[in-house]
């Protein structure tokens, strides 16, 4: 959880659908190579 709230803040500039590709990109790369066991699902949502 710590990590991936960590790149969210790094990514809370961003517009949403890069948000989530900043995401899913340290995810793939915290994977390192190994199969994705389960789906993955992303929801942005923000407050002004």
């Amino acid at each position: 959880m710590e990590r991936m709230t960590g790149v969210l803040r790094q990514a809370r500039d961003l517009p949403a659908a890069e948000m989530i590709e900043v995401l899913h990109a340290a995810v793939c790369e915290f994977a390192a190579g190994e199969p994705q066991a389960d789906d993955l699902t992303a929801v942005v949502i923000r407050r002004d």
